[in-house]
C-alpha cells in the first residue's frame, strides 16, 4: 500500500469536546464535537493519544482556587496523554498585572503552574490572547497529525520492503497452502 507523501490538512479532523463553553472556531479545518474523556481538543483517531485542555483566566483562577482538586485529577488523567498541554489565553505578565475580582493572589497563580508543570509533567502553556492560544492549538494538532502520518508511511514503507516475495495461497477454508 502506497500512501501519499504528506497528509493535507483538509484531511485532518479536530475532535472538541462537547462541554467546551468558549470553541475555538478553526477556520478551513473540520471539526467535529464528541465526548473526550479528558481535554477539550484532540484529533479523530488520536483520542487516547492526543489532549489539549484550553483555559481563559477566568478559568485558570477558578482552577487555581476552588476548583483545584477537580483540576488536579484531569492534571493527573493527562499524563496518560503522549501529547498533551494546557493551552491557556493569557499571559505571565497578565497575571502579574492582576486586577481581577478574586481572592487568588498572582503569586498563587505563578506558584501553581510551576507546581503543576513539574509535578504533573504536563506543560502549561501562556499564549498572551485567545487568538494566539487558537493559532497554537492548530499548528500543535495539525503538526501532531502529520507526524504520525509520517511514522505510518515510515512504518509502511518498511514492511512492504521486508515483505517475501513468494505469496501465500489461501484455500477457500483459510488455511495457508
Amino acid at each position: 500500500m502506497k500512501l501519499p507523501a504528506k497528509l493535507n490538512e483538509s484531511q485532518i479532523v479536530i475532535v472538541r469536546d462537547q462541554r467546551e463553553q468558549k470553541p475555538f472556531a478553526f477556520p478551513g479545518l473540520t471539526v467535529e464535537v464528541g465526548h473526550l474523556p479528558t481535554a477539550d481538543y484532540s484529533l479523530r483517531g488520536m483520542e487516547d493519544h492526543v489532549a489539549l485542555e484550553r483555559k481563559s483566566l477566568p478559568d485558570f483562577l477558578g482552577v487555581v482556587g476552588h476548583g483545584r482538586a477537580r483540576f488536579e485529577s484531569e492534571l493527573k488523567r493527562l499524563q496518560s496523554y503522549a501529547v498533551r498541554a494546557v493551552i491557556c489565553e493569557f499571559s505571565w505578565a497578565s497575571v502579574q498585572m492582576s486586577g481581577w475580582r478574586n481572592k487568588v493572589t498572582p503569586q498563587a497563580v505563578e506558584g501553581s503552574i510551576l507546581s503543576w508543570t513539574t509535578r504533573f509533567q504536563v506543560p502549561i502553556l501562556l499564549f498572551g490572547d485567545r487568538q494566539s492560544a487558537e493559532d497554537a492549538t492548530r499548528r500543535i494538532l495539525i503538526g501532531t497529525a502529520q507526524r504520525r502520518y509520517r511514522e505510518l508511511r515510515s512504518l509502511l514503507a518498511g514492511a512492504s520492503e521486508n515483505r517475501p516475495l513468494e505469496t501465500t495461497a489461501m484455500t477457500t477454508e483459510g488455511a495457508e497452502v
